[in-house]
């Protein structure tokens, strides 16, 4: 397969995604296109070349320790409800 680079920006904002729709008590999974919105925001691309860079991103932050807190079902992620989640605000520069 081809080589797919996922930048920290689109790490985080795939996190927030999920972090927000747990922090709203919503259960329901996100889907593909929701997270791809949410992680590349305005971008245009294909959808298998989306659906890949989703796939690589999510494989990602498993890998950084979310493995067991990133549950997937057959229509989307979402983060386990048991998981108590806080939202800081982003540290000013």
């Amino acid at each position: 397969g081809a080589f797919v680079e996922i930048d920290l920006q689109s790490l985080l904002r795939l996190l927030v995604r999920l972090a927000e729709e747990h922090k709203n008590q919503n259960e329901s999974p996100l889907s593909p296109v929701e997270l791809i919105a949410a992680g590349w925001p305005g971008e245009r691309i294909q959808e298998h070349a989306a659906k890949n860079r989703l796939r690589v991103a999510l494989h990602t932050l498993r890998r950084l320790g979310l493995n067991e807190l990133l549950a997937t079902h057959a229509d989307g992620y979402h983060l386990d409800p048991r998981l108590p989640v806080e939202i800081a605000a982003e540290p000013r520069a």
